[in-house]
């Protein structure tokens, strides 16, 4: 369960418009019916002044627009349903490799649990809906890893979320920190695309 203040800020539609309005988010996107921002002021607080990493959640733009403004402070991670081998594969930007299928099945039961947008009253509208954007974000990461961005692979396969938190643990204890332009401070992001 999302948590006001821990896991998000949440804002009215109306409070969250004002906030893009006033450049108050660093990067905005959409997922489904809802609208997320990252606000410029959480980053830096985080980078230049707490002595705590942060795991920010968003998408493959978010990411690497990230990325561009805070250079090496920033470590990109892919949360992918399979091997981290197989996301070369073009099968898997079809529904028939097993990675795809692994992520329809979490998808169906992320919607029975009935954790999912308002007016999504149709599972397979909503399953498709969302696949259709997590091939659009798949295929957009397998061009910029093709074109050699540095974008690290955390495999998350079916129940195996432990090797996957290991492997995050083990990425960051292997990541150089590396200070932000403006301060001395060593914290690092992690941007999380799951």
């Amino acid at each position: 369960t999302e948590k006001e203040g821990v896991n998000y800020n949440f804002y009215s539609t109306k409070d969250f418009l004002h906030k893009v309005s006033s450049n108050d988010f660093i990067h905005i996107e959409t997922y489904g019916d809802y609208m997320f921002g990252i606000e410029e002021k959480v980053i830096e607080d985080i980078l230049y002044s707490s002595k705590k990493d942060a795991i920010i959640v968003a998408g493959i733009h978010g990411a690497l627009h990230l990325k561009d403004i805070y250079k090496e402070s920033i470590t990109i991670l892919y949360l992918f349903s399979g091997n981290s081998n197989a996301i070369y594969n073009p099968d898997c930007l079809e529904g028939k490799s097993d990675e795809s299928i692994e992520l329809m099945r979490r998808l169906h039961q992320k919607y029975n649990e009935g954790d999912v947008e308002p007016n999504s009253d149709d599972e397979e509208k909503y399953v498709t809906a969302r696949m259709k954007f997590n091939y659009l974000e798949l295929a957009f990461t397998i061009g910029k890893l093709r074109n050699k961005h540095n974008i690290r692979i955390l495999e998350n396969k079916k129940d195996h979320l432990d090797k996957a938190i290991a492997q995050f643990k083990k990425i960051m204890a292997t990541t150089i920190k590396v200070p932000p332009i403006k301060t001395v401070q060593q914290n690092q992001a992690f941007v999380l695309m799951p």
